[in-house]
């Protein structure tokens, strides 16, 4: 590549949007199945706590993804498995399901609870 071509090349990005806001979790720069390729690289990353949890759950599942079940008790195992696998917040699970956060707090808890017993 020339100079003159390189020049060119930078002055014809100068006013597009920057690509860095296309960066998800701050880790990927690509389309959706290029991040689908590579989730199962990021799989123990989720243990670590030391790594911020943006880019521990950047492949993460979206909530639609993960609340396919239709009856109460898929629901609230979904519910479970949202917020100690995927890292989401009781706010963000409660207000995609239109339920208060206290809600999925209590039926997280409980779940916790039978797990222990």
């Amino acid at each position: 590549m020339t100079i003159k071509a390189y020049q060119e090349f930078v002055l014809s990005g100068m006013d597009a949007a920057s690509p860095l806001k296309k960066v998800k979790g701050q880790l990927f720069l690509g389309p959706e199945h290029f991040i689908d390729q590579i989730k199962h690289l990021l799989g123990e990353q989720k243990r670590f706590s030391e790594i911020p949890k943006k880019q521990r759950y950047a492949a993460r599942p979206s909530l639609p993804e993960i609340f396919q079940g239709k009856d109460k008790k898929a629901k609230e195992e979904q519910m479970y498995q949202a917020y100690q696998e995927y890292g989401y917040t009781l706010k963000d699970i409660a207000e995609y399901l239109g339920v208060h956060y206290t809600t999925v707090s209590k039926i997280v808890k409980r779940m916790e609870n039978e797990g222990k017993n």
